[in-house]
């Protein structure tokens, strides 16, 4: 029988607890530490006692870029830490050589503004004419207002034409001027005319649309309509721009494929990836097949194509006009390598009348959107015949 082995266990503590002793000592020595360093700095220094010393402070002062708008700069200041001291002051600006002034103090007049302004204020001693203190401020007047241009994938554009239910209209913003104080919002107008009015609409102001802070706005447009928008900017010193500054955009949604005329077997289909859920195929050119919309005079017409894959090939048929007399089928787009894409039709459109669009592939069915047109007072029409001016 095996007899197990009996150790003593020795009284005092283990190398374990010895670690943990030593640890803890260190600790509390780093706290004293710190407690000692916090103390010491709050023992009144050379930095604390130089708070005490005579300075000038502006209790009224414009800021580093002011605007068109806001009136002559108009300082207030006072000395402060200067105790037992007589004290005159002496004002130095842009527009003024040294004088004698006092707060609040008026550099310039406002009849004569500069784009640099700077004052300089100085506190004298009377008796021994001493500089006991000096305080200096200076700003940049901002006198050009922001300018905007509607963009659409990095190109500008005044007019296009949709498919889809609301229209996102982006402007890129430019703040000119050597200030610069850059762009703070904005507030846009909205005008709603059918496509067959003579005229525009008179402009609403909607409430959500003032003093926006982002450059892109999106307004829902039904189709047959034309929406424009034109914006009124403001920068961060309050110079605004006038309603006619920045140009009118405007966007027109295509008719629907009921409100075509259809004649044919063209059929329409629903679809998810369609503009509010259905476009219009169009049989191969070897059946006689065909969808027109009316088109005012003057008017720019457009088609709209859906989004497929592979080529398209359309042709077109407008209003009978002196360069043509037979009203032949001309093409709108072949082997296009985009798809969804709007097409303008080059047909002369002298006189009212029905635009026309059939398919050119003699074995290819055609996916068409729809077709729009732009009146004349938005997009102005400058493809007409020579022989019937």
């Amino acid at each position: 029988m095996r007899r197990r082995r009996m150790t003593a266990r020795r009284n005092g503590p283990s190398g374990r607890e010895n670690r943990r002793g030593r640890l803890t000592s260190v600790l509390k020595a780093g706290m004293a530490v710190v407690l000692v360093a916090s103390g010491l700095s709050l023992v009144p220094t050379a930095s604390a006692e130089a708070e005490d010393d005579p300075r000038i402070v502006f209790t009224r002062a414009p800021g580093r870029i002011i605007g068109q708008r806001y009136p002559s700069p108009t300082l207030a200041f006072e000395l402060r830490g200067a105790n037992g001291h007589d004290v005159a002051f002496r004002c130095r600006s842009h527009s003024q050589p040294v004088v004698t002034c006092s707060s609040p103090y008026t550099p310039e007049h406002p009849m004569n503004r500069v784009s640099q302004g700077h004052v300089r204020v100085e506190a004298i001693d009377r008796e021994t004419e001493e500089l006991i203190a000096v305080a200096e401020r200076r700003w940049t007047l901002d006198e050009e207002e922001p300018f905007a241009s509607a963009v659409q994938r990095g190109e500008y554009y005044s007019f296009r034409i949709i498919a889809e239910p609301t229209a996102t209209f982006r402007w890129r913003i430019t703040d000119r001027g050597v200030a610069r104080s850059g762009f703070a919002s904005m507030d846009v107008r909205v005008s709603r005319t059918s496509l067959r009015s003579e005229r525009s609409r008179p402009w609403t102001y909607p409430r959500r649309l003032r003093g926006i802070t982002t450059r892109s706005v999106r307004v829902h447009v039904k189709p047959g309509q034309v929406v424009c928008v034109q914006p009124r900017l403001r920068d961060r010193v309050g110079n605004q721009t006038i309603w006619a500054a920045s140009g009118r955009v405007c966007a027109s949604r295509v008719f629907r494929p009921r409100d075509h005329r259809r004649r044919g077997p063209v059929k329409i289909v629903r679809g998810k990836r369609f503009p509010g859920g259905r476009s219009m195929r169009l049989p191969p050119s070897s059946v006689k097949a065909r969808i027109s919309v009316r088109v005012p005079r003057r008017a720019t017409p457009f088609v709209v194509f859906s989004k497929r894959k592979g080529d398209e090939f359309l042709v077109a048929r407008g209003p009978k006009a002196g360069c043509f007399p037979r009203r032949d089928w001309i093409d709108i787009r072949d082997r296009r390598n985009r798809h969804g894409l709007v097409e303008e039709i080059r047909l002369p459109m002298r006189r009212s009348g029905r635009v026309s669009i059939r398919a050119g592939d003699w074995d290819r069915r055609q996916f068409v959107q729809g077709i729009g047109f732009a009146p004349r007072w938005v997009y102005p029409h400058d493809w007409i015949c020579y022989s019937d001016l």
